[in-house]
């Protein structure tokens, strides 16, 4: 699903508990609202990488 969202890359935590995904930077303005009502009720955590 975060493929379908537009991520360049995304992946499962080594245990399984997360998972995360890599999205242009062109996506931030509305990616945290759309990944929040998408998954409700789970930690949503966007940030730019440095």
């Amino acid at each position: 699903m975060l493929y379908d969202l537009g991520a360049v890359y995304a992946s499962m935590s080594g245990s399984g508990a997360s998972v995360f995904g890599l999205f242009p930077a062109s996506r931030g303005d509305i990616l945290a609202d759309e990944l929040n009502r998408l998954f409700k009720g789970c930690d949503i955590h966007c940030s730019p990488l440095a």
